[in-house]
């Protein structure tokens, strides 16, 4: 399914996969920056893509941009190694401390290892397999059989409730984000005084935003407001990109 799709991309983008790829080994990174948007634009939001977005970025001395595109390829493979080997290491050169604030409610801490959707499809089914057996167990041949699993039937059915609860809470936090440029976080929306600086790289949990600012969070918990035109928010749906080479945007030093 994948290899279809990537023939479609390819079909759409004018064989840019493959110019890609020559590219990048070519070390030709102009021409591959024009294939990666070309895909891109096609529509193409794979975690493939945005891996080798990310590589690309790094090999440019992007690697804020690098990490906001590993961030995307991160939420489609959000176990894949390669991608968190990436991300360590980029951390490691910025020494910027790893991963952001916890997303999840407390009282969800599985949360902590499942995406959204998989915590959802987790819930879904423990909930629908212990509805089954307690509507089988309600009558017909199969009531006596089943009439011992109705403790746990129900056990499964809550837990399926609170799973999928906690999927959905986490599910609607705004995101994550890569700030880009040199920053002070504030204390208030709209000013009020510098709490503490942060550096391009930085990966910050969003959790409100208003007024042109985010309210960011910290892996270390501390929290407070930026501008959003310092953070790049890593949506997989939105491209994941900095359009154009911006000179306020610090590289790898």
């Amino acid at each position: 399914m994948l290899a279809i799709y990537m023939l479609v991309l390819q079909a759409r983008a004018g064989g840019s996969v493959d110019d890609f790829n020559t590219a990048l080994a070519g070390g030709d990174l102009v021409a591959a920056d024009t294939a990666i948007d070309a895909l891109l634009d096609a529509g193409a939001t794979t975690g493939d893509v945005y891996y080798n977005l990310g590589n690309l970025r790094y090999r440019q001395g992007r690697v804020p941009e690098a990490m906001l595109a590993w961030r995307c390829a991160e939420a489609r493979y959000p176990r894949d190694p390669d991608v968190q080997a990436n991300l360590e290491f980029a951390r490691r050169q910025l020494k910027e401390p790893s991963g952001v604030a916890p997303s999840h409610p407390v009282w969800a801490p599985w949360q902590a290892v499942l995406t959204p959707p998989e915590g959802q499809w987790a819930g879904a089914a423990l909930l629908g397999l212990g509805w089954l057996v307690l509507a089988l167990g309600l009558g017909g041949p199969l009531r006596a059989r089943v009439a011992a699993l109705r403790v746990p039937a129900w056990i499964a059915a809550v837990l399926g409730i609170v799973i999928g609860a906690g999927a959905t809470v986490d599910a609607r936090t705004t995101g994550i984000g890569v700030v880009l440029t040199p920053a002070t976080v504030t204390s208030d929306l709209g000013g009020g005084s510098d709490l503490f600086p942060v550096a391009p790289g930085a990966e910050v949990r969003i959790l409100d935003a208003g007024g042109g600012q985010l309210l960011v969070g910290l892996a270390d918990g501390r929290s407070g407001w930026l501008t959003s035109a310092v953070v790049a928010v890593a949506d997989p749906e939105d491209g994941c990109r900095v359009r154009k080479t911006d000179a306020s945007v610090v590289p790898a030093g």
